[in-house]
């Protein structure tokens, strides 16, 4: 998920992050870990597949936040000692296990779809990048390690980013005059519209409070 990759899904991001803010209470206090979630696993599934949105996507996303859900319990590190994924996973009876299974089905299927395709006809997205790197021998990815990888940019990319950007959201939002100076910038640079990709090297201040609010809550 270098810089050059996500850039070629700013398009999706200014989506996402629209549509979540809109379902944002007015005027009450709410967390920030969910919507933020929404946000990232949206953009990052169609970074990873090229997927635009539609029931492909609404699907494999309901398959990621339910079988996450309960690994964010207090007690989760316990209830896998009890139902550990060895005992457990062959049998798919529960929650976890039936989604897990469900994602794998759709991310092989993602996989051999785009092996079907011929190079210059698949869609520009990670899978592809992953489809063409190649072992020291020069023997391609099989199908489990490619299948490995994409979980881990799936699971671990999204909720590593939500938990960023909620942080940036409780810094910003105690800080009056970071708001303030924020507000001017997005103001002048922007015209009070969203970002395109072309003007975001110009927003100097919002790089520096991301990354300060990255240094002080890292993750």
């Amino acid at each position: 998920l270098k810089g050059e990759r996500m850039r070629a899904f700013f398009t999706a991001m200014r989506q996402a992050t629209p549509d979540s803010v809109r379902q944002w209470p007015l005027g009450q206090r709410f967390p920030l870990d969910a919507p933020m979630r929404q946000i990232t696993c949206r953009v990052i599934f169609q970074a990873v597949f090229g997927w635009q949105a539609g029931p492909q996507l609404e699907t494999a996303l309901g398959h990621v936040h339910r079988m996450l859900a309960p690994t964010r319990s207090r007690w989760s590190l316990v209830l896998m000692k009890v139902f550990s994924p060895e005992r457990f996973k062959p049998t798919k009876r529960t929650p976890f296990y039936r989604d897990l299974w469900k994602l794998d089905a759709s991310i092989y299927e993602a996989i051999r779809a785009s092996r079907e395709l011929p190079p210059a006809e698949r869609p520009e997205c990670v899978l592809t990048d992953l489809l063409g790197a190649t072992h020291d021998g020069g023997s391609p990815l099989p199908d489990t390690e490619l299948r490995d990888a994409i979980v881990t940019l799936l699971i671990a990319g999204h909720e590593t980013t939500a938990v960023a950007l909620a942080w940036v959201f409780a810094e910003v939002a105690a800080r009056a005059d970071v708001m303030g100076r924020v507000r001017e910038e997005l103001h002048r640079v922007c015209d009070d519209g969203l970002p395109t990709a072309e003007q975001m090297p110009q927003l100097e201040y919002l790089d520096a409070t991301i990354r300060e609010s990255m240094r002080l809550r890292t993750v």
